[in-house]
């Protein structure tokens, strides 16, 4: 008989480093893949995991009856990639991975407590995790930008039922969840939007001190449509609720706004919508949000 097949959906890779890609999901998917030892039943696993954790996890409970297979992080595979090493991750075998990574697209972090190393990604976890490591959005923060696809973007603008395959999967997990026209609302992963985003007139743009890398973006989400928020009128929104600022964003160590509950329409920002409307107007494009355009990523002309 052949390999039993990967269990899972196809994974979107970045870069040929498989072993790197698998880190990745793997610490972003912690809570499914039973990777917190101390996650209470129907509670959220934690952001971050030392070496000692994960190599319990890898020696344990790696590819043994979980939703999710993870096969270049088995000891064998990564030995053969690290041929000085036995393939247990350690320290030294996560600072090796994590030099794979390229200059200007950390997805990995490190930070260093009481003399323990702990690692997890910058984003992209899943609802059944909680972040540990965001700063507060600064109240100078005014603007952040989400970008989705098109045919999304038009349907929140429009105030539109979004029908796509997260909306779709969300109501067969949880029959009680319903469909808020109009609104951003988690769908299994939390809300990820840029910070740090500036209107001038009727364009928005990104403030280039805090995107020098504007070119891999523009190359990377450039069938992307962009819905500006406006983040002073979600503060006031959840104030007035009585919510506390830090449970509804943060913001990471690469200016990622992570939104942790839901972002109503009367805070977005679009082309030809009026101020704190309910509904109307026109998403960005990717050449207005970054200033660059094919023929700019072409000549080297940007970063």
């Amino acid at each position: 008989m052949g390999r039993k097949k990967s269990r899972g959906p196809l994974r979107y890779r970045k870069t040929e480093h498989r072993f790197l890609e698998d880190l990745v999901l793997l610490l972003r998917v912690a809570g499914e893949m039973k990777l917190d030892p101390a996650q209470p039943p129907g509670g959220k696993a934690k952001q971050i995991y030392s070496a000692a954790e994960l190599q319990y996890w890898q020696v344990n409970l790696l590819n043994r009856d979980l939703p999710k297979r993870f096969d270049h992080l088995e000891p064998a595979a990564l030995h053969q990639v690290f041929p000085e090493t036995d393939g247990l991750i350690t320290d030294d075998m996560l600072r090796k991975i994590m030099a794979y990574q390229a200059d200007d697209h950390d997805r990995l972090l490190a930070v260093r407590r009481d003399g323990v190393w702990w690692y997890g990604a910058h984003q992209g976890l899943h609802e059944e995790m909680v972040y540990t490591e965001l700063a507060p959005c600064p109240s100078e923060m005014t603007i952040a930008m989400h970008l989705t696809k098109v045919p999304t973007a038009r349907a929140l603008l429009s105030n539109t039922p979004v029908q796509n395959n997260k909306t779709r999967r969300k109501q067969r997990t949880d029959p009680g969840f319903d469909i808020i026209p109009g609104h951003l609302v988690p769908l299994g992963r939390y809300i990820h939007a840029f910070g740090w985003f500036h209107l001038d007139g009727d364009d928005l743009t990104a403030i280039d001190a805090r995107w020098p890398m504007r070119a891999r973006l523009f190359k990377r989400f450039r069938d992307r449509a962009g819905i500006g928020v406006d983040m002073t009128a979600l503060r006031k929104h959840y104030k007035a609720a009585g919510v506390k600022w830090t449970d509804v964003c943060g913001i990471n160590a690469i200016g990622t706004v992570i939104f942790l509950r839901t972002v109503p329409p009367h805070t977005f920002i679009a082309r030809g919508r009026a101020r704190r409307a309910g509904v109307g107007g026109e998403a960005y494009d990717m050449v207005t949000l970054w200033r660059v355009t094919d023929e700019d990523v072409a000549a080297g002309r940007v970063r």
